[in-house]
């Protein structure tokens, strides 16, 4: 082995190696060393989660780690954190406020502002004799200690999660693979000429979120058109916009916010069915080519109270049939009162005719 690696092992080689095997060419020549790097290398590293919180804008880790049957002082070695992003992996290591040297419990803080929009998975990691060992942090941890919510931290949202397979510990900066637990709620729809201006309230988690309003996207039902209108703020957590041109069909209305990743939608909700304006009716055409009547009415779907809009075309003979259908809707519905009433009473004239 010595001849090879004396054929072999030049300096370009050895400049070109880190970590472990670093250490290991390091220590050729320290037979005890090679034994202790041999046993931090075998030892399993245990580990556990014993909470995460916010801290203002900063998201705190405790936990603590150890590798079984290593003596982390004698030894030098230091326990952290590493964060690594999924796609780049890239790596960022968070500073300490406590613990950090010998085997044991520590303290991470995590400057969320700091990193940028991705998806970062939580590393514990122990150093000792050049060695690193990595391992994912979650997966077993204190009873009770679970994530904190999402924030907005300068307008970009950050989840912190748990994954689905094994527990381990996650921060989705920009909301790239996690859920955004968000809401819209309509307040007010009201006709301002023919545009209809939608006002509502944005709300990510328990946060405000007007200021990450883009558009107001209208989706056809059928088709799957889109129709955009641009959304303003009004306030902390209150939008408007107003829509124009929507063509006849059935649109469904997404509220688009823009929280640092990819743009994420979300339908609007009608809480309160008085917010909804009444139905707006128009002709529009010439009588040379044809007059129609527009009719667009706003209302809240049944099921998860959406606020849709919809838009029907009519011509003047189709607008005389509805309403001869209604008038006799409302004759039959008489009649059938009074007939119900006489039954009743028995004095009436309609029953003393019969």
């Amino acid at each position: 082995m010595a001849d090879i690696c004396g054929q072999w092992l030049t300096p370009g080689v050895r400049a070109g190696l880190d970590g472990v095997d670093a250490a290991r060419v390091a220590a050729l020549d320290d037979p005890d060393r090679l034994v202790r790097l041999a046993r931090v290398e075998a030892a399993p590293l245990r580990h556990r989660l014993t909470g995460v919180e916010w801290r203002g804008d900063r998201l705190e880790i405790e936990g603590w780690a150890a590798l079984a049957g290593v003596d982390g002082a004698a030894l030098d070695s230091t326990v952290g954190l590493v964060l690594r992003e999924r796609l780049s992996r890239e790596e960022r290591v968070p500073s300490l406020t406590r613990g950090g040297t010998g085997a044991g419990s520590f303290t991470a803080v995590l400057d969320v502002a700091a990193l940028p929009a991705g998806v970062w998975d939580v590393h514990v990691a122990v150093e000792c004799e050049g060695a690193r060992r990595l391992a994912r942090l979650g997966s077993r941890r204190e009873p009770g200690a679970g994530v904190p919510p999402v924030r907005l931290v300068g307008g970009v949202v950050a989840v912190p999660f748990l994954t689905r397979s094994h527990g381990h510990l996650g921060l989705d900066v920009g909301g790239h693979v996690v859920r955004i637990p968000a809401a819209v709620r309509l307040t007010r729809a009201w006709w301002r000429g023919r545009r209809l201006r939608v006002e509502g309230q944005a709300l990510v988690g328990e946060e405000a979120a007007a200021t990450a309003v883009r558009h107001l996207i209208w989706r056809e039902r059928a088709s799957g058109r889109e129709h955009r209108e641009r959304a303003l703020a009004v306030g902390p957590r209150e939008f408007a916009a107003e829509t124009t041109g929507l063509r006849p069909g059935t649109w469904d209305a997404y509220l688009e916010l823009g929280l640092g990743g990819p743009p994420v939608r979300f339908p609007v909700k009608v809480a309160d069915a008085d917010a909804l304006g009444r139905p707006l009716r128009w002709w529009r055409g010439t009588l040379r080519w044809g007059v129609v009547q527009w009719t667009v009415r706003p209302y809240a779907t049944a099921v998860n109270r959406r606020l849709s809009v919809s838009v029907r075309v009519a011509t003047p003979l189709t607008v005389a049939r509805r309403m001869v259908r209604i008038l006799r809707r409302r004759n039959c519905e008489s009649f059938a009162t009074t007939t119900r009433c006489s039954k009743v009473g028995g004095d009436s004239p309609v029953s003393k005719g019969l």
